[in-house]
């Protein structure tokens, strides 16, 4: 009686995770936070000082996922860095200026379709403003480009924002935006 309650319940929670067309959710967390080189989430950074950009893929279940990078997995706008500017004679009532992003838009890719996310596993990504190949970590041990010349952002409020959507084989796809306010003191 009690595994049948077990699986009635486990049964009720895969139905609310089904959308109208039945199709499941995919059982994932994705997270997106800054971090200095410690590795300790912040969300002030002292002028000079080196950011980190993490964002992950949690697979929440016992079996492996496979999902697809070329889906719209958006690494090229990952992280991109906005700048609050407050009113001024150029810009009288303020406004954003876009920074750019760690890194450059190339990248080297191979001829696998789909990537595994291991059981209870993680996929991994993490970007140095600064481009400093000893915090960076890119899953499936892809390379990243940083730009050449990438100079510490200067004391401001700032921000990055993107969005992603990753297509999965037997779930729906997943989209999440992205925000994180930041300042550099």
């Amino acid at each position: 009686m009690k595994k049948l309650s077990n699986l009635l319940i486990l049964g009720m929670i895969m139905l609310g995770s089904c959308t109208e067309d039945g199709i499941p959710n995919p059982p994932v967390e994705v997270e997106a936070q800054l971090t200095n080189t410690d590795g300790e989430p912040t969300w002030v950074f002292q002028e000079g000082e080196d950011i980190l950009f993490e964002y992950s893929i949690i697979n929440l279940t016992e079996e492996t996922l496979t999902w697809y990078f070329d889906s719209l997995f958006n690494f090229q706008g990952m992280f991109t860095v906005y700048k609050d500017v407050a009113p001024n004679p150029e810009m009288p009532n303020g406004g954003v200026v876009k920074i750019g992003s760690p890194q450059t838009g190339k990248l080297f890719r191979d001829a696998r379709l789909g990537r595994v996310l291991p059981e209870n596993g993680e996929m991994k990504v993490i970007l140095s403003w600064l481009g400093d190949s000893e915090y960076t970590y890119m899953f499936d041990k892809w390379s990243i480009f940083y730009h050449e010349e990438r100079n510490a952002l200067p004391p401001g409020k700032y921000f990055t924002e993107f969005e992603q959507r990753i297509n999965f084989a037997k779930f729906n796809p997943f989209y999440g935006k992205f925000r994180i306010d930041f300042e550099i003191r």
